[in-house]
């Protein structure tokens, strides 16, 4: 355990570090790192010499799979995810973090333990009202239940790989020209004449007869062939059957609270109202210099005495300003960093002084404070036990259902519900390839249910809302529609075909007349089209163009001056040709440079270590230092 946290300590590590460490590492990397107390499993990968275990492997994927899957709201099913490549990313990840450390290591770089308590201390979840707290510290990592030792023996790791990185990125620059250079490219504003030509306009004018129809449907009949679909009944076994059958023990309600802690822990929360005199982040200045004053005003009427509620609904310009500026109560994560800030260091009944977010101003007066905390398990005893009876109702209901699938046959599937009424039966017609409504994974359930002969029943099937058997009781071949059938269909497709081809061949004809000398009003009138112009926009606001498409109107940028050039849009096709070019405003160019400059800076300092690590495993591989040992995607390492 670290002996020593002394307030004030300061070293070369920056804020930016500081950042990278608590949301990285914090949130997952010592999970991976943990690892190295548990050297079972086997070998996963070498990198010269060091061992990459098959634990490490499979908890980095874990990891990065339950991150996809909170990202993506939980609407990610099997295939998706498998088609993310998960395996080879956390593979690719450990054996970069393998080099990295290696080439610190070569570096002579090296942490000491003063620095790693600097920055420990600054990681805002080990913070009570902004001063580290190592009760807090110890209670994270008994949650957690990761020792002292190797949570900050992989904290130094990652620190080591961070001054590497910042050793990396020391040289890089960016000049003044050219951050002003990229701004141009960005922000000098064109105008664009256009003329549109919609596809359902030219399908108003189309003519064909009935064999023209039939003759291009005979060319086109598999792009309306129906898949194979299948006709199948799913018996269900849910856990929730369970849950009042199985018995649960105080050791057992003990021992989950115990190893779940922190599934019951109350987050910090704030109650507050606020003021809110609006400046964004791009406002004019002498704009800004306004509501910097307004804000003043309102800081020294409430800090006077007057009634925060009153001066809110008299001077915010936030809608919460009609309700006294009242925001609720807000757990951290809801509200921007700056505003979280000020909120959560202020008790009940303090009045903040103005400060300013992307928003503008604010004065924040704190309406009441709760400190987090963790319950005891008396309090929570209830919720512990419904958690265990659910973790042991799963296991008891997919040993009944594997006991019960002895007994079914396709000729008593049906009646199985008559004495096991527990058990729910459904029926469903499915296409080959289409997603199945009423499962969480319907990946999973269609490639079971297609793997099936007529008349036959399935395996049990694990799903996170329980197990299901299958049975397919007819498959129904894939087939093409005769025409008369599909004839509303077949009639639509062709004329949206014929109609975006003679879109096409029109906006060619036009381009081309332009291109030829003609004026782009002209060449356009002689099909019965109008020329539009957009207002000015640059590649940093393109959506604002009139025809949209940010695609589309970023080719007028190409263009030379007098050239003409059709190309596809939503709904037809369109002919551009710059109307003119317009100068950027130099006064609001200085004002963003700097900025900018810093901007590229940073992406520059990420691409230069990105190629810099790029590098490493290049260097690595033809080396033979690199050793893979688990298949990832189809391949074996040696």
């Amino acid at each position: 355990m670290l002996n020593f946290f002394r307030e004030g300590s300061k070293t070369w590590i920056s804020k930016v570090v500081i950042w990278f460490v608590a949301l990285t590492f914090v949130a997952s990397a010592f999970l991976v790192w943990s690892m190295r107390e548990t050297q079972d499993g086997g070998v996963a990968a070498t990198v010269a010499g060091e061992v990459i275990t098959r634990r490490q492997f499979s908890e980095s994927v874990k990891q990065m799979e339950e991150g996809l899957r909170r990202q993506f709201g939980g609407q990610l099913d099997a295939a998706t995810l498998k088609a993310l490549n998960v395996e080879s990313v956390a593979l690719n990840s450990l054996v970069g973090r393998a080099l990295q450390v290696r080439a610190a290591r070569e570096a002579g770089i090296i942490i000491s333990d003063e620095e790693l308590a600097t920055v420990i201390q600054s990681i805002p979840d080990f913070k009570v009202n902004g001063v580290f707290d190592r009760q807090r510290y110890t209670n994270y990592l008994n949650r957690t239940g990761v020792s002292p030792a190797i949570f900050e023996e992989g904290f130094k790791t990652d620190l080591m790989v961070a001054k590497l990185a910042a050793m990396v990125e020391r040289s890089v620059r960016v000049s003044s020209l050219e951050a002003r250079n990229h701004y141009m490219f960005e922000n000098q504003p064109v105008a664009v004449d256009f003329v549109k030509i919609n596809a359902t306009d030219m399908e108003r004018n189309l003519k064909f007869t009935v064999e023209d129809l039939k003759k291009w449907f005979e060319g086109k009949k598999e792009e309306f062939r129906l898949p194979e679909s299948r006709s199948f009944r799913a018996l269900m076994m849910e856990p929730s059957a369970f849950t009042s059958k199985v018995t649960v023990t105080e050791d057992e309600i003990s021992g989950y609270y115990t190893a779940h802690t922190a599934e019951f822990e109350t987050p910090d929360e704030v109650h507050a109202r606020h003021i809110l005199v609006s400046a964004p982040a791009n406002a004019p200045a002498a704009d800004v210099e306004k509501a910097e004053k307004k804000i003043k005003r309102a800081h020294e009427r409430v800090a006077g005495g007057e009634d925060f509620a009153a001066v809110a609904r008299e001077m915010s310009e936030d809608p919460a300003g009609k309700n006294g500026g009242d925001l609720g109560s807000f757990k951290k994560g809801m509200m921007v960093p700056e505003f979280e800030k000020v909120a959560f260091a202020m008790d009940k009944g303090d009045i903040s002084k103005p400060f300013r977010t992307q928003f503008g101003f604010h004065v924040v007066q704190s309406l009441s404070r709760t400190i987090g905390r963790i319950p005891p398990l008396a309090e929570v005893k209830g919720d512990v036990e419904r958690k265990v009876r659910g973790a042991k109702a799963r296991p008891a209901a997919q040993a009944a259902l594997k006991a019960l699938v002895m007994e079914i046959r396709p000729e008593n599937f049906a009646s199985v519900t008559d004495k096991h009424p527990e058990v729910k039966i459904n029926s469903y017609t499915t296409p080959k390839g289409r997603r199945l409504p009423g499962f969480s994974d319907s990946t999973k359930v269609t490639e079971v249910v297609f793997g099936l002969k007529e008349k036959t029943v399935s395996d049990v099937v694990e799903l996170p809302e329980g197990f299901l058997v299958a049975m397919v009781d007819a498959v129904h071949p894939s087939y093409v529609p005769a025409l008369e059938a599909i004839g509303t269909a077949v009639t639509a497709r062709y004329k949206a075909e014929k109609g975006i081809k003679e879109a096409e061949d029109t906006a060619a004809k036009i381009e081309k007349m332009v291109n030829e000398g003609k004026p782009l009003a002209d060449a356009a009138k002689s099909f019965g089209q109008i020329v539009g112009r957009t207002q000015p926009y640059s590649r940093a606001n393109v959506s604002s163009a009139t025809v949209k498409g940010d695609g589309v109107m970023m080719e007028a940028f190409e263009l030379g001056d007098g050239e003409a050039r059709n190309v596809q849009v939503q709904g037809g096709y369109a002919v551009l040709k710059v109307a003119s070019r317009h100068a950027v405003d130099e006064k609001e160019m200085a004002a963003k440079l700097p900025e900018l400059q810093k901007s590229l800076l940073a992406k520059k300092r990420e691409r230069v270590y990105a190629e810099f690590v790029s590098n490493l495993k290049k260097k690595a591989e033809a080396d033979g230092d690199i050793k893979i040992h688990v298949k990832v995607e189809g391949k074996t390492g040696a």
